[in-house]
Order: C-alpha cells, then sequence, then structure tokens
C-alpha cells in the first residue's frame, strides 16, 4: 500500500479524484469486509479488501497518467499474436 500511496503522490493524483474512485466502492468494500470477516475473520477481511483497495488506487494512477490512444496501442500490440487465431 505504501508503493500506492508513492506512486498517487508522483503522479499528483488529485484527492477529488481519489475520493470520487473510493467513493463508488465503498459500499461494496463494506459488505466485502463484514462477509470476509464472518467467514475468514478480520485479518483476512483486511487483507482481502486492503488488496482490492490497492488495485484500484493503481487502476486510477494508470489512467490518470496514461492517454487512451496509448493503452489501445499498446493492447494492439500485445494482442498481435493472437491475430492468426
Amino acid at each position: 500500500m505504501a508503493v500506492v500511496l508513492a506512486l498517487l503522490a508522483v503522479a499528483r493524483v488529485r484527492l477529488r479524484l481519489l475520493a470520487r474512485t473510493l467513493r463508488g466502492l465503498l459500499v461494496v468494500m463494506a459488505l466485502l469486509t463484514a462477509w470476509q470477516a464472518w467467514q475468514q475473520g478480520w485479518a483476512h477481511a483486511f487483507a482481502v479488501v486492503g488488496a482490492l483497495v490497492g488495485l484500484v488506487l493503481l487502476a486510477t494512477v494508470l489512467t490518470v497518467t496514461t492517454s487512451v490512444d496509448e493503452l489501445l496501442d499498446t493492447l494492439t500490440r500485445a494482442l498481435g499474436p493472437f491475430r492468426r487465431l
């Protein structure tokens, strides 16, 4: 999580954007935390939800720092070998 927070700082992601991104996931994360805590315990619940929040924040960094054209060009290049299929 420290690496994610450092990347957010380096990318200069605005707090308003972070709040908007996490606000939509708040209910889902709360329900997931409750379910995981009931099934596996609090430690496991925080590990699972923390990992998901970290992934969402990494996706936010990616979308803030990279244009859509660059993302599509990279995806097209990566999928190039599958043209034969």
